[in-house]
């Protein structure tokens, strides 16, 4: 699991899931994006912008936002392909929040 850099409460910016190293030539059909914080409840709707999110052909890109100062949140990005049958992958990554 990837650790990114930490973001600061203000921040509001995209975060990459690039899945080229598992997809090969396959598409990215489908994303489903679950963000979790430290007592594992869902916090999806307040740290993402679904609208914002956006698929290339290998990668997922999640518009991120919020949080509170000194916590940190798990990030899991489920994808689909278009390969018939689809294949599926997950890729996850830890974000922290922090006032610098």
């Amino acid at each position: 699991m990837d650790k990114l850099g930490s973001k600061q409460p203000y921040e509001e910016y995209y975060v990459a899931f690039n899945f080229a190293n598992v997809i090969g030539s396959a598409t990215i059909a489908t994303a489903n994006v679950v963000v979790r914080d430290a007592t594992d409840a869902t916090c999806t709707v307040a740290l993402t912008v679904v609208a914002n999110q956006t698929l290339a052909t290998n990668t997922v890109n999640i518009w991120i936002k919020g949080g509170l100062t000194d916590n940190e949140y798990k990030i899991t990005c489920q994808i689909e392909t278009d390969s018939t049958p689809a294949e599926k992958y997950e890729l996850d990554a830890i974000l922290p929040v922090a006032e610098l």
